[in-house]
């Protein structure tokens, strides 16, 4: 790595509608409960199967809009909440 060139930042990609409502449930959940929901009330919340939403949260963390601590349940942090 070059430490004479300067540090530029990326914009995250562009959240799709789905993405905004996950977002968007995470933070009204821990609003409402002052912990973090688990995948399975994620699923159950949208109405679907854990699968999908194990996926949409690894490309939701892969594109830094949140993060979770691997093996630890209730750790799903926002890190960039969604626009509206």
């Amino acid at each position: 790595m070059d430490m004479t060139q300067p540090l530029t930042l990326t914009k995250p990609k562009p959240l799709t509608y789905k993405q905004k409502q996950v977002l968007r449930l995470i933070i009204n959940f821990v609003d409402n409960n002052g912990y973090p929901p688990t995948i399975r009330e994620i699923a159950a919340a949208r109405g679907c199967a854990v699968c999908p939403v194990q996926y949409m949260l690894s490309i939701l963390r892969k594109n830094g809009y949140l993060t979770w601590e691997e093996g630890k349940p209730r750790t799903l942090r926002v890190l960039i909440a969604p626009e509206d």
